[in-house]
């Protein structure tokens, strides 16, 4: 299993997490010129932007340490634009959904789910400026 098809596996789990825990999936790998975001999903109260960061048990970086300032600011910027081009009525948020996940077959054998709510705000622009 070639690590494009764990990410693929990792954002279909992560949505299944996200729908599980109240959140309805909007959008699944939103593109813009400015960037990416795995995944977009809303409740009652926030519409959260979310990257999705699958990684195998023996990994040396974590998921949420892989989101670095430039990953930050490119998040931020393709938001920006789902924002501008959709609308939403909610709060934006900015999550990390972390997975350590291993091949099993066709799919993954889960060994956790860690979901960081609001990791970051605006001030990723000064980060990487």
């Amino acid at each position: 299993m070639t690590a494009s098809e764990i990410g693929k596996l990792g954002e279909l789990t992560a949505c299944r997490y996200l729908s599980g825990t109240g959140f309805e999936v909007l959008r699944q790998n939103y593109r813009s010129r400015q960037g990416e975001v795995d995944i977009i999903a809303s409740d009652n109260q926030y519409i959260i932007f979310a990257e999705v960061k699958t990684r195998k048990p023996d990994s040396v970086v974590s998921g949420i340490d892989a989101v670095d300032p430039k990953k930050r600011r490119r998040l931020y910027l393709a938001a920006t634009k789902y924002m501008m081009e959709v609308g939403s009525d909610r709060q934006p948020r900015f999550d990390v959904i972390s997975i350590v996940a291993e091949p099993f077959g066709e799919t993954l054998k889960i060994h956790s789910i860690e979901h960081f709510t609001d990791v970051f705000g605006a001030e990723v622009c000064d980060e990487v400026f």
